[in-house]
């Protein structure tokens, strides 16, 4: 069975960690990125699109939370399966 993965984050490091899991893993049904800043996350997913990935059965999804509040990342947590 694959499993999704949740990066907290789009920094450099969230950045480089999407592009190797969209590139390298067969792996994982779904990638989730979630910052406060969403057009950061969707910018990143764009990014991997265009250099052709992520490989195929991964999905990329971007969402929008405050990792400081503790109920909305546990709540995306669960919602996203990860």
């Amino acid at each position: 069975m694959k499993r999704n993965i949740l990066i907290i984050g789009a920094g450099g490091v969230a950045h480089v960690a999407a592009h190797k899991l969209a590139r390298d893993s067969d792996d994982f049904a779904a990638i989730h990125i979630a910052t406060r800043t969403v057009h950061k996350a969707d910018a990143i997913v764009a990014s991997i699109r265009a250099k052709g990935g992520p490989r195929p059965g991964t999905v990329l999804h971007t969402h929008r939370v405050d990792a400081h509040d503790i109920a909305a990342t546990g709540a995306l947590i669960r919602a996203t399966g990860a």
